[in-house]
């Protein structure tokens, strides 16, 4: 929850007309409904996650709270599944598309998801996209973290990273939001 706070206060599309913005791995969907409540009228933003349930239960409620059925309904698209499936299945506008803005929090903690992240980042972004990624530097236990999925991402030779942010309260794990833009 700290890095997806953290992640929501990072950018401010307030002055950008018809940005589309993927919340990616959305669960409450706390930075998308940030880039909601911070932009203007024609930001698009479609909320992913894995789970189906979590999108009903969760991220749905939560914007219609933060903002209106009136949002919902002309400004925001919901998707779930796979990001395996996603690329595979080649789907497009209205919902899914390309995005001027990725934001995604704690979902790099496993490299074994690395490859099918970079697939859809890849196919769901252009040449002036902007990849912002929030996570603990480390995860123990399983080894990912930003440090790792920058090498990876690197190794790629498709995006570049840099670290955009960093925070630490001396107490616990270091986590890092990281910017990647194509190359």
């Amino acid at each position: 929850a700290a890095t997806t706070s953290q992640l929501s206060k990072i950018y401010h599309p307030q002055n950008e007309t018809g940005t589309r913005i993927l919340d990616l791995g959305c669960g409450h969907g706390l930075p998308g409904i940030a880039s909601l409540l911070l932009g203007n009228k024609s930001v698009y933003l479609c909320f992913q996650d894995l789970n189906r349930e979590v999108i009903i239960r969760n991220t749905i409620p939560n914007v219609c709270k933060s903002t209106s059925v009136q949002v919902l309904n002309s400004q925001c698209g919901f998707i779930s599944g796979d990001w395996e499936n996603i690329c595979k299945n080649g789907i497009r506008e209205p919902v899914f598309g390309v995005f001027d803005l990725v934001l995604t929090a704690e979902t790099i903690y496993s490299p074994s998801s690395y490859e099918k992240l970079f697939m859809l980042l890849e196919s769901c972004t252009h040449a002036q996209s902007i990849i912002l990624v929030a996570a603990k530097r480390y995860y123990f236990g399983v080894g990912g973290g930003t440090s790792s999925f920058s090498t990876y991402i690197e190794g790629k030779k498709i995006f570049s990273t840099r670290v955009v942010a960093s925070f630490s309260d001396g107490e616990s794990n270091i986590r890092d939001i990281l910017e990647l833009r194509k190359t």
